[in-house]
């Protein structure tokens, strides 16, 4: 697999200055649609697409249901989901506070995921590759919004914490919060 990647305009403030910047950005190869993935599935099978499908919406329903009861979901060879938030760190406890704490759900990928994307060779899209969206959400605008004014980092019991100041390069998510 091949990772094409953009340059992407990312503004920073730096000494209070407003700085700008490139970083990379993942152009991803389209959308793989849940209806074709349920016929993907069901090749060489006796169920019906239709009937793949119908359990598979059921299973993401009965996931999802989980995840917002605050349970981790094991989506087995896909990875795991899990509550999780993002929140400025800070060398004294007391200086914490839950405003400045913004919940959200993480995905870690399995290790047979993660090998095949950290498998992935790198390389730089052309000038017309660069114009199509790098997500579905980017398709109507392709200016990263960094989140929490730019510090902290994400921090859940599932995951190491750590703000090194990069852009989130992902293509799914792909949002450059920094």
């Amino acid at each position: 697999m091949t990772l094409k990647l953009k340059k992407t305009l990312l503004k920073r403030k730096v000494n209070g200055e407003v700085v700008p910047g490139y970083y990379g950005r993942v152009l991803t190869n389209g959308t793989a649609e849940f209806s074709d993935i349920c016929q993907l599935a069901g090749k060489g099978m006796t169920l019906d697409p239709i009937e793949i499908e119908a359990c598979a919406k059921a299973f993401c329903r009965d996931a999802a249901d989980q995840l917002k009861q605050g349970m981790i979901v094991d989506l087995g060879p896909l990875g795991k989901l899990y509550p999780s938030v993002n929140g400025p760190w800070n060398t004294d406890k007391d200086e914490l506070s839950i405003r400045d704490c913004d919940p959200k759900v993480n995905y870690r990928p399995s290790d047979d995921v993660a090998a095949a994307v950290r498998a992935a060779k790198l390389a730089w899209a052309t000038e017309a590759e660069s114009t199509k969206p790098t997500t579905d959400e980017d398709a109507g605008d392709d200016t990263p919004q960094p989140s929490n004014g730019g510090q902290g980092g994400d921090s859940s019991d599932s995951s190491d914490s750590s703000d090194n100041g990069n852009v989130n390069q992902g293509g799914e998510n792909g949002d450059g919060w920094e």
